[in-house]
């Protein structure tokens, strides 16, 4: 969750590129919020399975208590929802890791100040992407 907010400050707070490759910085930005978004979603999956897993493990003590079931099958079902727990971590790993490969590639071309209003033109703020009015 830390990530998460990290990298949505850093994508708030990054600065935009003055060159005209707009489509390119919004295919990026777009990218990224795509990125956020999986990444949101895989949270989500990876905290719903700690939960199930947490669950799991409660039903099936109360039911190798109350059946007899041998300690053996027990650890194989648990083992088994671990596994799928660790391939929601694996996924979102995977996700955090192309997003800060995206966040470095933006902030590495988005060394310039953004244009102003002073500059004699018009802009829209939206999600943090600045558009340029001017020519429309």
């Amino acid at each position: 969750m830390k990530t998460l907010v990290l990298l949505v400050s850093l994508f708030a707070t990054s600065c935009w590129c003055a060159d005209d490759s707009s489509d390119s910085l919004a295919e990026r930005n777009n990218e990224m919020l795509a990125s956020l978004r999986n990444m949101r979603a895989l949270e989500k999956k990876a905290e719903a399975g700690k939960e199930r897993l947490a669950n799991s493990r409660q039903q099936l003590q109360a039911l190798s208590h109350s059946s007899g079931m041998h300690e053996e099958r027990f650890e194989q079902l648990h083992s088994s929802i671990k596994d799928t727990l660790r391939e929601y971590s694996s996924a979102m790993a995977e996700r955090s890791a192309r997003l800060s490969q995206l966040l470095h590639h933006h902030d590495s071309h988005s060394n310039h100040q953004p244009p102003s209003a002073a500059d004699g033109g018009v802009y829209r703020e939206t999600y943090g992407y600045r558009e340029d009015l001017t020519a429309a």
